[in-house]
Formats: structure tokens, sequence, C-alpha cells
């Protein structure tokens, strides 16, 4: 029997008996184990192998496309390369926290699109249930618009910094003035084209146009102990990132400076109170159900500002990812297959109630029943 353990199960009825809210007392952390692929992928197990399997293939199909496998002993196959190209190498991975709330992954790996390059990235999970655990789960919606003008100010009051500094080099430079110990000064050349990415940096930073394509959940955080770091971006693009001191943002706040944003559910999970669940729908979490009567394990993206919305999905029994994307209006959705041919690809169009979907599949000249839920 998979499930509550009997020692959780028992606690969680002492709790009952006691006035306890049974909510703070939860299972036992999850195990991470280390899946050898390009690297090291981390392998979530757990007593609940419906929670660990939604953990995993969060994971694995953001980072490298993949179902994970039904055992860490199964490993993974690697996919045929296209044109050669590599488009992830070098995976590892931290655990940044892992209790009875929440499990919290820090993966890096270098990734290839136009060019290769360095990247991070964040996965946070309610040790529960295996959910995504989105900003908008946590953050109230007043909450949410201070929060994005707090994260605003701090990176353009940092990137007004290095302008001031870089200027100031521009000027000893004209003076002709020595460098101090360990100063870095660029050439005035190079430090004008720097100036010049910052300002436009924060041109979009704080542009109201841009604002309108922005959502809380497009921001990238990572959940600790005692705070919450949130990530953005660099000014720079590839051919200007030797010019650019900053880098990627990273900014801190404590739990405690954001407790009063936070919704019941970001208390409950993020500082022990009360007993609330998440409120949140399907995006960018992974449900279970079937087209048809063939099982199916769906993972959806998170959705953008204008409705525009991705993910994969794949059949379990061939465990190969179907890409789609599409359109969200009100509650309903509908997104293609990507074929990656001629063929007319086949098209879901289903109905959000809460976190499941259903509708129907239409394809190959027939339809089909189309649901999935958590």
């Amino acid at each position: 029997m998979t499930g509550i353990p009997r020692a959780a199960t028992f606690a969680r009825a002492l709790a009952v008996l006691l006035g306890i809210t049974p909510f703070i007392l939860r299972a036992a952390p999850l195990t991470v184990q280390t899946l050898p692929y390009k690297g090291k992928l981390p392998y979530v197990q757990s007593t609940d192998a419906k929670v660990a399997a939604r953990i995993n293939h969060a994971v694995f199909l953001d980072t490298v496309d993949l179902a994970a496998p039904l055992k860490l002993s199964d490993g993974l196959r690697d996919k045929k390369k296209a044109e050669g190209v590599e488009p992830i190498s070098d995976i590892t991975y931290q655990v940044v926290r892992n209790d009875a709330r929440l499990l919290v992954l820090a993966l890096q790996y270098e990734g290839c699109g136009a060019y290769c390059e360095h990247r991070d990235s964040s996965f946070n999970f309610d040790a529960a249930t295996g959910r995504s655990v989105l900003l908008s789960d946590l953050i109230t919606a007043a909450g949410r618009e201070k929060l994005d003008r707090q994260l605003e100010a701090r990176r353009v009051a940092r990137v007004n910094a290095e302008i001031a500094r870089l200027r100031a080099g521009i000027n000893a430079a004209a003076k002709k003035l020595p460098l101090k110990a360990k100063e870095n000064r660029p050439e005035p050349e190079d430090a004008e084209a720097a100036i010049e990415m910052y300002q436009g940096c924060i041109k979009l930073m704080t542009d109201p146009e841009n604002a309108k394509y922005r959502t809380i959940d497009g921001e990238s955080f990572r959940i600790g102990k005692e705070a919450i770091t949130f990530y953005q971006g660099r000014c720079s693009n590839h051919a200007m990132q030797a010019l650019d001191a900053i880098g990627d943002f990273a900014d801190t706040l404590t739990l405690k400076e954001l407790a009063p944003h936070f919704t019941a559910y970001g208390r409950t999970l993020l500082l022990g109170e009360g007993s609330a669940a998440s409120t949140g729908g399907p995006f960018d979490q992974v449900l279970t159900g079937k087209v048809g009567n063939a099982p199916i394990t769906l993972k959806l993206g998170k959705r953008s500002a204008d409705g525009s919305i991705g993910g994969s999905y794949f059949y379990d029994r061939y465990r190969t990812p179907i890409a789609f994307f599409g359109k969200l209006s009100g509650d309903v959705l509908e997104v293609s297959e990507t074929t990656g041919d001629d063929k007319v690809a086949p098209i879901i169009r289903v109905t959000i109630r809460g976190e499941s979907l259903k509708g129907t599949w239409t394809g190959n000249g027939k339809q089909l029943v189309f649901e999935v839920a958590p």
C-alpha cells in the first residue's frame, strides 16, 4: 500500500485528538537520489509514488524534455540529437530545502540555443502533494503589486549604481588618475557602451507597456528556510555579456518581510500557520488522465499575460513527450500538438475546472475524450 506511512497516519490522528492542526504534521522529508544523465539529475523517491512522480516529471520534462523513469535503476535513454546539437549538458543540482513542507531544488547546466550558456533553474514543490509552488499561490494580488515595485526599485538602483561607477571610471581616465588597488576600470569606449546598455535595461524594466506582459508567475524564485530569493535575467545579450558586471539579478527578502503579503496557503506552507490548501489552477502542474481510454501524463506550462500557453504530454505506455502550444480564453484552453511535419496537427480543446481539464482531442479523423487532473 502506498500513500501516508503508518507513523504519519497515527501522528495526524493524535493531532486531531489533541486539537492540533493536522496539516502541519506532514510525511517525512522526501528522499532525493542522483540519476546519471548528462551529469547528475535529482530523482525523488517517496512512500507516496504519485507525489514522487509529479515532482520527477516536472523536473525532467522542464529540464531534459523526457518523462522521468519509473524507477531510478531504469535510467534515461538519449533522444536523437538534431544536427548534432547538444541542447543541454553538464547538469548538476543542489537540494536547497527538504523538510515536511517543502522540497526545493536548484539545477545548473549548460544550455544551448542560438548560443551555449550556463543556466540555473529553481523548482519549489509542496512536499505533501508534489504540486509546483507558484508565487501566485503564495502572494496576494495586492502583495504582488507591492512586491513587483519593490523588486523593480532594487534592480534599478543596482543598475544606476553600476552606471555611476562606470562614469566615475571615465572621469578618472580623462584626468589620467592612477588605478586604485583592485579597481576594475574598463576602457572608456567599453564603459560608454555598457552605460548605454544599462540605460536601455532600466527603460525596459520601468516601461508601463512592458509591465502589461509580465506576470508574477514569470518571476523565477527559490524558497529557503528563512527567505525567498527572486531571480531575473541579466541586462546584456550574449554579444554584450563581457561588458556586464552585474549579471543575473538575485534579490533576497526574508519570510518575515514578505509575511504581510502571504495568502492563507502561503502562511501555511511557509510559516506553518493554519491548514489552508492551494487554490491555484492547473498551470505549471503535472496532471494525469486519459485520451480516450489511453492513460497519459501532462505537464501544463505557465500562463502568459496574453493567454498563450504551452506544455507537453505523453502516453504512459510509450513515454515520449508530445509538445503543444495554444491560447487560453476565459476557462477554455485550445492547443495544437507540435507534429514536426506537414500533417494536420491534432487539436486539444478543454475547459478548466479548478485544477482539472476536460474536453476533446481531435485528430486523424477521430474525436476522443481528453481529461486530466492532479
